[in-house]
């Protein structure tokens, strides 16, 4: 037989509570190495960008100064030829040797093939 149930303070607050729950989805939270990787690599390929343009107008101006004004001292001339091949060197090794094959097929009238 059911037992009689007495309606007090503490039965009332019982039957009124109210429970609330929670839910995380942690997949957003998670540590992914590849995107970690893919902002280093975006990162360095932009830095290597910059180093090639600001290389590649050093290299321009010297040019230009060579063709315009060149040093009438002899050592002053090799030291200005030696340093557009330092730049030359650098932007070949940035660009995997491209640079120097493109303003060799560009000097000599070929079509770039890269």
């Amino acid at each position: 037989e059911p037992t009689p149930q007495t309606n007090d303070g503490n039965t009332s607050r019982a039957l009124n509570a109210l429970s609330v729950g929670a839910v995380w989805d942690f997949r957003e939270l998670m540590f992914n190495p590849a995107e970690l990787q893919v902002y280093g690599i975006l990162g360095v390929q932009r830095d290597v960008m910059l180093e090639v343009t600001r290389t590649y107008y050093l290299r321009q101006q010297l040019l230009l100064r060579r063709d315009l004004e060149p040093p009438q001292d002899a050592m002053a001339q090799k030291s200005l030829d030696l340093r557009i091949d330092e730049l030359t060197s650098t932007l070949d090794v940035m660009t995997g040797g491209w640079f120097s094959r493109t303003t060799e097929r560009r000097r000599t009238g070929g079509a770039a093939e890269d």
